[in-house]
């Protein structure tokens, strides 16, 4: 059992610590919400955006009998941050104006025309407005976003009739599932190399993208070089000439009309179209990404 004096220690323990802790939790939770102050929300996050024009129900929290400016916009949000200067930005447009009842709402109906934008911005700003001047700091609401459907449908059915148009970039091979630019990169390291596609939103072209270039260069009208070795990109361990394992990289070599093969690793008619080679190389190589179809 508790003894009283246990009990006594237990209450004042409540008292000193427990209660200021929640005393100050709430306070702050209070002043969070009254610091937030405007709060503006939409009846749908997307509309279809028929071309006869749509009606959308935005609702507006603020305090009581402040007047509001609700305005739309595209790309940025309509209103800057100024609290003592009501600033909107040059292509925005003011939707709704008015007073916020003794309730602290305002419901609000804007029929928005077509053409649409993929996406609007709607935003709120609340003040005290006395004889046409504003008093006091300006509050904004977070900017509101509302997706056009339509437009999406029709940017991705525009980006896919694109892709159709036109699977590798100009001037690049197209292997299928992947394009090959036929600009040779000169021999440099496996690093360089790397770097080098990369900077032309592509990769090295795999071993199995230049043994389809190698199968298929009549067809490609491809002057696939003889006789090069071209970095492959992948890497492994391999037991070196000084009896030692190394990160080697793959290098994919054309030995006339051989593009596969041979089955034996030392074999020396025809010699291996692929060959392992150390980092610093120097090996060619040519520069692949996927393709659009």
């Amino acid at each position: 059992m508790i003894s009283k004096l246990h009990l006594k220690r237990f209450i004042a323990f409540i008292f000193l610590f427990i209660l200021p802790v929640i005393s100050i939790s709430t306070e702050s939770a209070a002043e969070e919400f009254r610091s937030k102050k405007v709060w503006l929300k939409s009846e749908s996050s997307v509309i279809t955006g028929s071309a006869e024009g749509e009606s959308l129900i935005l609702t507006l929290y603020g305090k009581p009998k402040h007047e509001f400016i609700i305005a739309k916009s595209f790309e940025t949000p309509p209103f800057s941050a100024n609290k003592r200067e009501l600033q909107i930005d040059q292509n925005a447009e003011i939707v709704s104006r008015g007073t916020i009842s003794k309730e602290g709402t305002a419901e609000v109906e804007v029929f928005l025309s077509a053409p649409f934008p993929k996406n609007l911005l709607f935003q709120a700003a609340v003040f005290k407005d006395k004889d046409g001047n504003f008093k006091g700091e300006i509050r904004y609401s977070d900017p509101v976003s509302v997706a056009v459907l339509s437009t999406m449908l029709n940017e991705l059915q525009s980006d896919s009739a694109s892709q159709e148009r036109s699977a590798c970039p100009d001037g690049w091979l197209n292997l299928g599932p992947s394009c090959l630019d036929p600009q040779r990169g000169s021999p440099a390291s496996i690093g360089y190399a790397i770097n080098d596609c990369y900077a032309r939103k592509a990769r090295i072209c795999s071993e199995q993208d230049l043994t389809f270039a190698c199968l298929n260069r009549t067809e490609l009208s491809f002057d696939f070089p003889d006789s090069l070795g071209l970095w492959t990109g992948d890497a492994d361990w391999v037991w070196w000439n000084d009896n030692r394992f190394k990160v080697a990289y793959g290098v994919f070599i054309r030995r006339g009309n051989t593009c596969t093969g041979p089955p034996y690793r030392f074999s020396t008619n025809p010699k291996p179209v692929m060959i392992s080679g150390l980092s610093n190389g120097p090996y060619s190589y040519y520069c692949c990404r996927a393709s659009n179809q």
